[in-house]
């Protein structure tokens, strides 16, 4: 089992609360399509990523079910190959 530094620790507590807050927020749903969450749950996603500059707080954070979340995801991941391309 790898061991993390403190500070990894302290931002893992960080995003585990503003989750839990944004969940709360949003009431259980998807704050992209409003749908319930499947069995895997709400997935904490950054709008701007925090590759490029985004920060974890609740104006940049959004709590997203897994096929919206996965969407969000994909379109990042195209960007990053259009920006090195």
């Amino acid at each position: 089992m790898k061991r993390i530094s403190a500070k990894q620790a302290k931002e893992l507590k960080k995003r585990a609360k503003l989750k839990q807050e944004l969940i709360i927020m949003s009431r259980g749903r998807c704050m992209k399509c409003g749908g319930l969450p499947d069995f895997l749950g709400l997935q904490l996603s950054h709008t701007l990523s925090l590759a490029r500059g985004g920060q974890t707080t609740p104006e940049n954070c959004q709590v997203l079910c897994n096929s919206c979340h996965l969407i969000v995801e994909g379109q990042c991941h195209s960007y990053q190959k259009e920006e090195v391309n």
